[in-house]
């Protein structure tokens, strides 16, 4: 047996997980993707000194993308799974907050990136 045949049966032997895994992995690629093509068209219009100072608004933009996803998301997604069982105002409450602090941060890397020049 082949990897493609094993893997075609895997993915039809787990319906449900099949489905997280093509949606997570559609997510990925269209993130990744649009980086890419983000980057390969600054890369064409720009010159030199402009796509320094484009690697590094990117690099911030991207340290606050990864703080989100990772952090910020596990964090809520636990707390959320936690406090529907027990207690529903606490979901709004923990949902504001995970807001708050993503667009704190946001205003802050904005801030340092616009002061910095």
């Amino acid at each position: 047996m082949n990897l493609k045949d094993l893997i075609i049966q895997k993915f039809k032997k787990n319906k449900e997980f099949s489905k997280f895994f093509v949606w997570r992995l559609v997510q990925v690629l269209g993130k990744q993707g649009t980086s890419a093509v983000m980057f390969f068209i600054a890369t064409f219009f720009l010159a030199k000194e402009d796509m320094g100072i484009y690697n590094y608004v990117f690099s911030a933009l991207s340290l606050l993308v990864i703080f989100s996803d990772f952090g910020i998301s596990t964090a809520t997604s636990k707390y959320i799974t936690q406090y529907n069982t027990v207690d529903k105002e606490k979901v709004n409450r923990v949902l504001f907050n995970s807001g708050l602090i993503i667009f704190g941060i946001s205003i802050l890397v904005s801030l340092i990136t616009l002061l910095l020049g």
